[in-house]
Protein backbone atom coordinates (compact mmCIF):
# COMPACT_ATOMS: atom_id res chain seq x y z
CA UNK A 1 0.00 0.00 0.00
CA UNK A 2 2.80 2.40 0.86
CA UNK A 3 4.57 1.82 -2.46
CA UNK A 4 1.35 2.14 -4.43
CA UNK A 5 0.53 5.42 -2.67
CA UNK A 6 3.95 6.75 -3.72
CA UNK A 7 3.52 5.53 -7.30
CA UNK A 8 0.06 7.08 -7.55
CA UNK A 9 1.26 10.46 -6.28
CA UNK A 10 4.16 10.50 -8.76
CA UNK A 11 1.99 9.41 -11.68
CA UNK A 12 -0.59 12.09 -10.98
CA UNK A 13 2.17 14.69 -10.85
CA UNK A 14 3.62 13.50 -14.19
CA UNK A 15 0.54 12.52 -16.18
CA UNK A 16 -2.38 14.22 -14.46
CA UNK A 17 -5.49 12.83 -12.81
CA UNK A 18 -7.12 11.35 -15.94
CA UNK A 19 -4.36 9.17 -17.37
CA UNK A 20 -5.04 5.42 -17.85
CA UNK A 21 -1.82 4.58 -15.99
CA UNK A 22 -3.14 6.54 -13.02
CA UNK A 23 -6.43 4.62 -13.24
CA UNK A 24 -4.55 1.30 -13.23
CA UNK A 25 -2.60 2.25 -10.11
CA UNK A 26 -5.78 3.46 -8.43
CA UNK A 27 -7.23 0.00 -8.99
CA UNK A 28 -4.15 -1.78 -7.61
CA UNK A 29 -4.21 0.44 -4.54
CA UNK A 30 -7.97 -0.06 -4.12
CA UNK A 31 -7.58 -3.85 -4.13
CA UNK A 32 -4.92 -3.57 -1.44
CA UNK A 33 -7.01 -1.17 0.65
CA UNK A 34 -10.03 -3.47 0.33
CA UNK A 35 -7.96 -6.27 1.85
CA UNK A 36 -7.01 -3.87 4.65
CA UNK A 37 -10.71 -2.98 5.18
CA UNK A 38 -10.22 0.67 4.18
CA UNK A 39 -13.43 0.45 2.20
CA UNK A 40 -14.30 4.12 1.78
CA UNK A 41 -10.98 5.05 0.17
CA UNK A 42 -10.93 1.90 -1.97
CA UNK A 43 -14.41 2.64 -3.30
CA UNK A 44 -13.47 6.21 -4.21
CA UNK A 45 -10.36 5.02 -6.10
CA UNK A 46 -12.28 2.39 -8.06
CA UNK A 47 -15.08 4.74 -9.02
CA UNK A 48 -12.51 7.26 -10.30
CA UNK A 49 -10.75 4.54 -12.28
CA UNK A 50 -13.99 3.42 -13.94
CA UNK A 51 -14.69 6.92 -15.25
CA UNK A 52 -11.23 7.18 -16.82
CA UNK A 53 -11.24 3.65 -18.27
CA UNK A 54 -14.70 3.98 -19.84
CA UNK A 55 -13.58 7.16 -21.58
CA UNK A 56 -10.22 5.70 -22.65
CA UNK A 57 -11.13 2.13 -23.61
CA UNK A 58 -14.93 2.09 -23.91
CA UNK A 59 -17.51 0.43 -21.67
CA UNK A 60 -16.80 -3.07 -23.05
CA UNK A 61 -13.14 -3.41 -22.09
CA UNK A 62 -10.97 -5.49 -19.80
CA UNK A 63 -10.05 -2.45 -17.73
CA UNK A 64 -13.69 -1.56 -17.02
CA UNK A 65 -14.63 -5.18 -16.29
CA UNK A 66 -11.71 -5.44 -13.85
CA UNK A 67 -12.87 -2.25 -12.10
CA UNK A 68 -16.44 -3.58 -11.83
CA UNK A 69 -15.26 -6.93 -10.45
CA UNK A 70 -13.18 -5.29 -7.75
CA UNK A 71 -15.91 -2.79 -6.90
CA UNK A 72 -18.41 -5.64 -6.67
CA UNK A 73 -16.09 -7.53 -4.33
CA UNK A 74 -15.81 -4.42 -2.16
CA UNK A 75 -19.61 -4.08 -1.91
CA UNK A 76 -19.80 -7.78 -1.04
CA UNK A 77 -17.38 -7.25 1.83
CA UNK A 78 -19.32 -4.33 3.26
CA UNK A 79 -22.57 -6.31 3.03
CA UNK A 80 -24.25 -4.46 0.14
CA UNK A 81 -25.19 -7.67 -1.64
CA UNK A 82 -27.61 -6.29 -4.24
CA UNK A 83 -25.11 -3.73 -5.52
CA UNK A 84 -22.35 -6.34 -5.46
CA UNK A 85 -24.45 -8.76 -7.50
CA UNK A 86 -25.32 -6.11 -10.08
CA UNK A 87 -21.69 -5.00 -10.51
CA UNK A 88 -20.34 -8.55 -10.82
CA UNK A 89 -23.06 -9.55 -13.27
CA UNK A 90 -22.09 -6.54 -15.40
CA UNK A 91 -18.42 -7.53 -15.33
CA UNK A 92 -19.28 -11.14 -16.29
CA UNK A 93 -21.25 -9.86 -19.27
CA UNK A 94 -18.26 -7.79 -20.43
CA UNK A 95 -15.75 -10.64 -19.95
CA UNK A 96 -18.08 -13.01 -21.84
CA UNK A 97 -18.30 -10.61 -24.78
CA UNK A 98 -14.53 -10.14 -24.81
CA UNK A 99 -13.90 -13.88 -24.50
CA UNK A 100 -16.13 -14.60 -27.50
CA UNK A 101 -14.25 -12.06 -29.61
CA UNK A 102 -10.82 -13.30 -28.45
CA UNK A 103 -11.37 -17.03 -28.99
CA UNK A 104 -9.24 -17.10 -32.13
CA UNK A 105 -6.34 -15.62 -30.14
CA UNK A 106 -6.80 -18.13 -27.26
CA UNK A 107 -6.67 -15.35 -24.68
CA UNK A 108 -6.62 -17.34 -21.42
CA UNK A 109 -6.25 -14.15 -19.36
CA UNK A 110 -9.82 -13.08 -20.13
CA UNK A 111 -11.18 -16.54 -19.30
CA UNK A 112 -9.31 -16.50 -15.97
CA UNK A 113 -10.85 -13.13 -15.14
CA UNK A 114 -14.25 -14.51 -16.16
CA UNK A 115 -13.75 -17.44 -13.78
CA UNK A 116 -12.86 -15.07 -10.93
CA UNK A 117 -15.97 -12.99 -11.52
CA UNK A 118 -18.16 -16.11 -11.59
CA UNK A 119 -16.63 -17.30 -8.31
CA UNK A 120 -17.30 -13.92 -6.71
CA UNK A 121 -20.91 -13.96 -7.90
CA UNK A 122 -21.20 -17.48 -6.49
CA UNK A 123 -20.18 -16.23 -3.02
CA UNK A 124 -22.77 -13.45 -3.20
CA UNK A 125 -25.56 -15.80 -4.28
CA UNK A 126 -24.66 -18.30 -1.59
CA UNK A 127 -25.14 -15.65 1.09
CA UNK A 128 -28.47 -14.79 -0.53
CA UNK A 129 -29.50 -18.45 -0.39
CA UNK A 130 -29.42 -19.40 -4.11
CA UNK A 131 -27.39 -22.60 -3.66
CA UNK A 132 -28.11 -24.21 -7.04
CA UNK A 133 -26.86 -21.19 -8.99
CA UNK A 134 -23.90 -20.94 -6.60
CA UNK A 135 -22.88 -24.51 -7.40
CA UNK A 136 -23.27 -24.00 -11.15
CA UNK A 137 -21.06 -20.89 -11.10
CA UNK A 138 -18.36 -22.54 -8.98
CA UNK A 139 -18.18 -25.58 -11.23
CA UNK A 140 -17.92 -23.27 -14.25
CA UNK A 141 -15.05 -21.39 -12.58
CA UNK A 142 -13.24 -24.63 -11.67
CA UNK A 143 -13.64 -25.95 -15.22
CA UNK A 144 -12.15 -22.75 -16.66
CA UNK A 145 -9.04 -22.70 -14.44
CA UNK A 146 -8.45 -26.47 -14.52
CA UNK A 147 -6.84 -25.94 -17.93
CA UNK A 148 -4.06 -23.97 -16.19
CA UNK A 149 -2.86 -26.89 -14.02
CA UNK A 150 -3.16 -27.88 -10.35
CA UNK A 151 -0.74 -25.19 -9.14
CA UNK A 152 -2.77 -22.36 -10.63
CA UNK A 153 -3.59 -20.08 -7.64
CA UNK A 154 -7.35 -19.52 -8.15
CA UNK A 155 -8.00 -23.28 -7.98
CA UNK A 156 -7.29 -23.17 -4.24
CA UNK A 157 -9.93 -20.46 -3.72
CA UNK A 158 -12.55 -22.21 -5.78
CA UNK A 159 -12.01 -25.52 -3.99
CA UNK A 160 -12.53 -23.72 -0.69
CA UNK A 161 -15.73 -22.13 -1.95
CA UNK A 162 -17.00 -25.49 -3.23
CA UNK A 163 -16.31 -27.05 0.17
CA UNK A 164 -18.33 -24.31 1.86
CA UNK A 165 -21.20 -24.94 -0.53
CA UNK A 166 -21.12 -28.69 0.11
CA UNK A 167 -21.21 -28.04 3.85
CA UNK A 168 -24.12 -25.63 3.43
CA UNK A 169 -26.04 -28.28 1.50
CA UNK A 170 -25.39 -30.82 4.26
CA UNK A 171 -22.82 -33.02 2.50
CA UNK A 172 -20.28 -32.90 5.34
CA UNK A 173 -18.10 -35.77 4.14
CA UNK A 174 -17.61 -34.23 0.69
CA UNK A 175 -17.04 -30.84 2.31
CA UNK A 176 -14.31 -32.25 4.56
CA UNK A 177 -12.54 -33.88 1.61
CA UNK A 178 -12.80 -30.77 -0.59
CA UNK A 179 -11.53 -28.49 2.19
CA UNK A 180 -8.62 -30.85 2.87
CA UNK A 181 -7.75 -30.59 -0.83
CA UNK A 182 -8.05 -26.80 -0.60
CA UNK A 183 -5.57 -26.64 2.31
CA UNK A 184 -3.06 -28.70 0.30
CA UNK A 185 -3.55 -26.49 -2.76
CA UNK A 186 -3.17 -23.26 -0.77
CA UNK A 187 -0.01 -24.42 0.98
CA UNK A 188 1.46 -25.67 -2.31
CA UNK A 189 0.67 -22.38 -4.07
CA UNK A 190 0.94 -19.67 -1.38
CA UNK A 191 2.82 -21.22 1.55
CA UNK A 192 1.83 -21.32 5.22
CA UNK A 193 1.29 -17.59 5.89
CA UNK A 194 -1.41 -16.65 3.38
CA UNK A 195 -4.72 -15.27 4.59
CA UNK A 196 -6.67 -17.69 2.39
CA UNK A 197 -5.25 -20.56 4.44
CA UNK A 198 -6.86 -19.00 7.52
CA UNK A 199 -10.25 -18.77 5.82
CA UNK A 200 -10.03 -22.45 4.87
CA UNK A 201 -9.15 -23.35 8.45
CA UNK A 202 -12.38 -21.66 9.53
CA UNK A 203 -14.41 -23.72 7.09
CA UNK A 204 -12.70 -26.90 8.27
CA UNK A 205 -13.51 -25.91 11.85
CA UNK A 206 -17.20 -25.49 11.02
CA UNK A 207 -17.31 -29.01 9.55
CA UNK A 208 -15.51 -30.43 12.60
CA UNK A 209 -17.97 -28.63 14.88
CA UNK A 210 -21.00 -29.90 12.97
CA UNK A 211 -19.71 -33.48 13.33
CA UNK A 212 -19.05 -33.05 17.07
CA UNK A 213 -15.25 -32.98 16.84
CA UNK A 214 -14.85 -29.94 19.09
CA UNK A 215 -11.17 -30.58 19.82
CA UNK A 216 -10.06 -30.31 16.20
CA UNK A 217 -12.51 -27.47 15.58
CA UNK A 218 -10.87 -25.39 18.30
CA UNK A 219 -7.40 -26.16 16.95
CA UNK A 220 -8.15 -24.92 13.43
CA UNK A 221 -10.18 -21.90 14.65
CA UNK A 222 -7.23 -20.80 16.80
CA UNK A 223 -4.81 -21.44 13.93
CA UNK A 224 -6.98 -19.19 11.76
CA UNK A 225 -7.11 -16.52 14.47
CA UNK A 226 -3.33 -16.47 14.85
CA UNK A 227 -2.74 -16.38 11.11
CA UNK A 228 -5.22 -13.53 10.52
CA UNK A 229 -3.75 -11.53 13.39
CA UNK A 230 -0.27 -12.03 11.94
CA UNK A 231 -1.13 -11.25 8.31
CA UNK A 232 -3.94 -8.69 8.66
CA UNK A 233 -3.61 -7.17 12.14
CA UNK A 234 -5.45 -7.73 15.41
CA UNK A 235 -8.34 -5.36 14.59
CA UNK A 236 -9.10 -6.56 11.07
CA UNK A 237 -12.69 -7.76 10.40
CA UNK A 238 -11.28 -11.20 9.53
CA UNK A 239 -10.13 -11.50 13.15
CA UNK A 240 -13.62 -10.56 14.30
CA UNK A 241 -15.15 -13.05 11.87
CA UNK A 242 -12.99 -15.85 13.30
CA UNK A 243 -13.86 -14.87 16.85
CA UNK A 244 -17.57 -15.30 16.06
CA UNK A 245 -16.98 -18.93 15.07
CA UNK A 246 -14.73 -19.52 18.07
CA UNK A 247 -17.42 -18.05 20.32
CA UNK A 248 -20.06 -20.33 18.80
CA UNK A 249 -17.82 -23.34 19.44
CA UNK A 250 -17.18 -22.25 23.03
CA UNK A 251 -20.95 -21.92 23.48
CA UNK A 252 -21.43 -25.49 22.24
CA UNK A 253 -18.68 -26.57 24.66
CA UNK A 254 -20.62 -24.82 27.50
CA UNK A 255 -17.72 -22.44 28.21
CA UNK A 256 -20.01 -19.41 28.44
CA UNK A 257 -17.46 -17.01 29.92
CA UNK A 258 -14.98 -17.65 27.10
CA UNK A 259 -17.76 -17.42 24.52
CA UNK A 260 -18.85 -14.03 25.81
CA UNK A 261 -15.26 -12.76 25.73
CA UNK A 262 -14.73 -13.90 22.12
CA UNK A 263 -18.04 -12.50 20.89
CA UNK A 264 -17.72 -9.13 22.66
CA UNK A 265 -14.27 -8.70 21.14
CA UNK A 266 -15.61 -9.55 17.68
CA UNK A 267 -18.45 -7.07 18.13
CA UNK A 268 -15.99 -4.34 19.07
CA UNK A 269 -13.94 -5.02 15.92
CA UNK A 270 -16.99 -4.96 13.64
CA UNK A 271 -18.46 -1.78 15.10
CA UNK A 272 -15.13 -0.02 14.49
CA UNK A 273 -14.67 -1.41 10.97
CA UNK A 274 -18.15 -0.91 9.51
CA UNK A 275 -20.43 2.07 9.16
CA UNK A 276 -24.05 1.31 10.03
CA UNK A 277 -25.45 -2.20 10.24
CA UNK A 278 -23.41 -5.06 8.77
CA UNK A 279 -24.24 -8.76 8.64
CA UNK A 280 -21.02 -9.60 10.50
CA UNK A 281 -22.18 -7.31 13.29
CA UNK A 282 -25.57 -9.06 13.26
CA UNK A 283 -23.82 -12.42 13.55
CA UNK A 284 -21.85 -11.32 16.60
CA UNK A 285 -24.98 -9.83 18.20
CA UNK A 286 -27.02 -12.97 17.51
CA UNK A 287 -24.43 -15.35 18.88
CA UNK A 288 -23.77 -13.18 21.93
CA UNK A 289 -27.51 -13.04 22.54
CA UNK A 290 -27.66 -16.84 22.35
CA UNK A 291 -24.86 -17.11 24.92
CA UNK A 292 -26.60 -14.67 27.26
CA UNK A 293 -29.78 -16.73 26.94
CA UNK A 294 -27.84 -19.82 28.00
CA UNK A 295 -26.32 -17.84 30.87
CA UNK A 296 -29.78 -16.99 32.19
CA UNK A 297 -29.75 -13.35 31.08
CA UNK A 298 -32.62 -13.17 28.55
CA UNK A 299 -33.38 -9.46 29.13
CA UNK A 300 -29.80 -8.51 28.20
CA UNK A 301 -29.93 -10.96 25.28
CA UNK A 302 -33.12 -9.41 23.91
CA UNK A 303 -31.54 -5.96 23.56
CA UNK A 304 -28.75 -7.38 21.38
CA UNK A 305 -31.00 -9.72 19.42
CA UNK A 306 -33.45 -7.01 18.44
CA UNK A 307 -30.54 -4.98 17.03
CA UNK A 308 -29.40 -8.03 15.10
CA UNK A 309 -32.85 -8.69 13.66
CA UNK A 310 -33.13 -5.12 12.38
CA UNK A 311 -29.82 -5.53 10.51
CA UNK A 312 -30.87 -8.92 9.14
CA UNK A 313 -34.24 -7.69 7.90
CA UNK A 314 -32.70 -4.64 6.23
CA UNK A 315 -30.76 -6.94 3.87
CA UNK A 316 -32.70 -10.21 3.69
CA UNK A 317 -36.25 -11.45 3.13
CA UNK A 318 -38.14 -12.75 6.13
CA UNK A 319 -37.67 -16.37 5.01
CA UNK A 320 -33.84 -16.14 4.92
CA UNK A 321 -32.05 -18.59 7.19
CA UNK A 322 -30.08 -15.83 8.95
CA UNK A 323 -33.29 -13.99 9.81
CA UNK A 324 -34.75 -17.25 11.11
CA UNK A 325 -31.64 -17.88 13.21
CA UNK A 326 -31.96 -14.53 14.97
CA UNK A 327 -35.71 -14.97 15.40
CA UNK A 328 -35.09 -18.34 17.04
CA UNK A 329 -32.89 -16.73 19.68
CA UNK A 330 -35.42 -13.93 20.26
CA UNK A 331 -38.11 -16.57 20.78
CA UNK A 332 -35.85 -18.32 23.28
CA UNK A 333 -35.39 -15.05 25.20
CA UNK A 334 -39.16 -14.44 25.25
CA UNK A 335 -39.79 -17.99 26.45
CA UNK A 336 -37.27 -17.65 29.28
CA UNK A 337 -39.03 -14.42 30.29
CA UNK A 338 -42.42 -16.15 30.26
CA UNK A 339 -43.62 -14.05 27.28
CA UNK A 340 -45.10 -17.04 25.47
CA UNK A 341 -47.50 -15.06 23.29
CA UNK A 342 -44.55 -13.06 21.94
CA UNK A 343 -42.39 -16.17 21.46
CA UNK A 344 -44.81 -18.35 19.51
CA UNK A 345 -45.15 -16.36 16.25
Amino acid sequence: AEMLEQALAQQIEIYGEDDPMVAATRQDLAVTLTQRADYARARSLLESAIVVNKREYGPVSVAVADNLTNLGNLHYRIGDLDTAQSLIAESIDIYTQLDASARAERDSDIRIKLAAAKATLARILQVKGDLDQTEALLLEAIQIVSAEGENFPPMAYYLQNLGVLQRTKGDLESARETLDDAVVAIRRTFGDKHYSLASTFIQQGIVYQLTGDYENAEIVFRDALSLYAETEGNEHPYVGYTLVFLGMLQHDMADLAAAQESLRRSLSIFETAYEGGHQNTASALTELGAVLNSAGRPEDALVLLERALKIRQDDFADDHELVAGTQTEIADAYTRLGRYDDAEP
